[in-house]
């Protein structure tokens, strides 16, 4: 039985770095799919892991550029190994001139997702066709963000 994790928010400016992946080719890729795929190009490949160990969790971010989070996936995962929050953001590479936005919530009672699978001995996390919906970003008229992604592939940390 697991306990659902408490979900933060990655604070700016703060850097924390994963050891166990040697190279930038070992953290994995995403494959994209979805009408929203093709603005934000087919394959997310990470340069850079970041972790944040709570007490109760770990948030688990990662990120295609060093110099700010333009295009990331973030995931709070419980102390069990069980998913909770999970966000992928795209800022377009010109600066803040538009955002595509998707979230969603795992719990234990959800089977939305159950195409996401978490393994923490070997630091990885699975996604095969997960579908995680867009979210509005309030009355920000640069949130661009149109129907969910299906997110295939594997990344590590």
């Amino acid at each position: 039985m697991w306990a659902m994790p408490r979900t933060i928010s990655l604070l700016a400016g703060l850097v924390f770095t994963s050891a166990g992946c040697a190279s930038e080719t070992e953290l994995g890729m995403l494959a994209l799919d979805g009408p929203d795929a093709r603005a934000i190009g087919g394959l997310f490949e990470p340069r850079q892991v970041r972790t944040i160990p709570l007490e109760s969790a770990t948030t688990v971010s990662w990120n295609v550029r060093d110099t700010r989070p333009d295009y990331s996936l973030s995931l709070t995962i419980g102390n069990q190994g069980a998913p909770g929050l999970v966000r992928f953001r795209y800022l377009s590479p010109s600066g803040l001139d538009f955002v595509q936005a998707y979230e969603i919530e795992c719990s234990e009672a959800s089977t939305a997702c159950r195409d996401l699978s978490v393994d923490p001995d070997s630091r990885s996390v699975s996604f095969d066709g997960f579908r995680i919906p867009d979210v509005a970003l309030g009355s920000d008229d640069a949130d661009l963000s149109t129907a969910p992604l299906r997110l295939t592939g594997t990344l590590r940390w």
